[in-house]
């Protein structure tokens, strides 16, 4: 593994078990991480937390630098675990299951948490996947480097953007999530054929080809799109460029800047699309999550959780990298949000919904939507969409290949 340490590290982490009542006063008493993990379990639990028990373990990213915890717990009786992190100046809690035991309990060298969902042994030189025991090869790494937690800057900048940039400070006591989303999100293809223009909908449409292909192999023929660590999925970084024949023959199906259009129409993305489809021998079926330029959140959710994306047409529209960063300043939490609104029409894929509504005094005052989306724009390309305020969305349809 030239990208990597190659000396044998041996790691020996020391701990004892604690055992207190989560409560208000004691919770600032203690560090940073432990005083994020117990409000995010009072958040979770939604009651009086009882005996909580745990073991505090260091974790680290690929590049082998520290980056949180792992909490192996005992809640009212239950096995479970969390996951602690600091990548950005503060401890956020990535992951939390009261009832599930800790992936690391089995882990022999040093525990790597690149990205959520996924748990690494990093023993003798080489990085194994705790739910397979099978060690990841260097093609694999350098998949995983792309949404692991210390190679990519998470963190919006509008330097890429040629947008309006849109920025707001929100201040509050408290801020409650609904997010969900599609483990292992979706591929990120673009059009590099110089010569062929006006390609959102044409590459949003080989997105959902791409998605579909960790299913059915027979919609990209030529290669394979990515492969599953434990129950997440990556793509490969090579598999744009081989993309690159299918984009060109949905641009011919979809009718892309034709008969004086410059674009493609809804109508046409969708003939277009289920005219490759079928051509491979599937078939492909969609369902509106869009009215009255509206989300419709209960559809579209249904679909997200059946893990199914949607093609999302906007005309106006705003991107950015990462929903909310979370800030505290003098003892004040604050949320900074950002995007960059475009005007025009846009063809995106969503693959996941994120709702924060935010309290002062026991009382919400505020409630965001995002969509998390391949927004094709480049930068960002799987970002977040802010709903309502600067973009419209005038149809929406969820994808199914069969």
């Amino acid at each position: 593994m030239k990208k990597f340490l190659s000396f044998l590290l041996a790691v020996s982490v020391c701990f004892g078990m604690s055992s207190f009542v989560v409560t208000k006063s004691h919770a600032e008493n203690i560090d940073p991480a432990r005083e994020c993990l117990m409000e995010s379990l009072q958040l979770m639990v939604q009651e009086d937390v009882k005996v909580l028990d745990y073991s505090e373990v260091k974790v680290y990213n690929l590049l082998l630098q520290p980056i949180g915890y792992v909490y192996e717990l005992t809640l009212n009786g239950d096995e479970g675990f969390a996951m602690v992190i600091n990548i950005s100046g503060y401890y956020e809690t990535a992951e939390l299951y009261p009832s599930k035991p800790s992936p690391f309990k089995q882990c022999k060298g040093m525990p790597v948490y690149p990205t959520t969902m996924c748990y690494l042994d990093y023993c003798d030189g080489e990085y194994i996947d705790l739910e397979s025991g099978i060690a990841l090869d260097e093609a694999q790494l350098d998949v995983l480097k792309d949404k692991a937690f210390g190679y990519s800057d998470d963190i919006y900048d509008g330097g890429s953007y040629n947008g309006e940039h849109v920025s707001e400070y929100v201040y509050y006591d408290t801020r409650t999530e609904d997010c969900i989303d599609i483990m292992g999100g979706l591929p990120a293809y673009y059009d590099v054929n110089p010569d062929l223009e006006n390609m959102c909908a044409v590459n949003a449409g080989a997105v959902v080809l791409g998605y579909y292909g960790r299913y059915f192999p027979q919609l990209t023929p030529d290669f394979t799109v990515g492969f599953y660590l434990g129950e997440y999925y990556l793509y490969y970084n090579d598999s744009e460029r081989k993309m690159q024949p299918i984009i060109e023959e949905l641009y011919d199906r979809m009718g892309t800047n034709t008969n004086g259009q410059e674009g493609t129409t809804a109508t046409g993305c969708r003939n277009g699309l289920k005219s490759y489809v079928n051509s491979k021998g599937l078939d492909i079926s969609y369902t509106s999550i869009a009215k009255d330029n509206k989300l419709l959140v209960n559809e579209y959710k249904s679909q997200i959780e059946n893990k199914k994306p949607s093609l999302l047409f906007f005309n106006t529209y705003n991107a950015v990298n990462f929903a909310v960063y979370t800030q505290t300043v003098d003892g004040q939490k604050r949320d900074l949000l950002e995007r960059n609104v475009y005007t025009g029409c846009h063809v995106m894929v969503g693959y996941g919904y994120s709702k924060y509504t935010y309290y002062k005094d026991n009382t919400a005052f505020r409630t965001d939507e995002y969509l998390r989306a391949y927004t094709g724009v480049p930068g960002c390309d799987l970002g977040y969409v802010k709903l309502y305020e600067s973009s419209i969305l005038v149809e929406g349809y969820a994808v199914n290949i069969y």
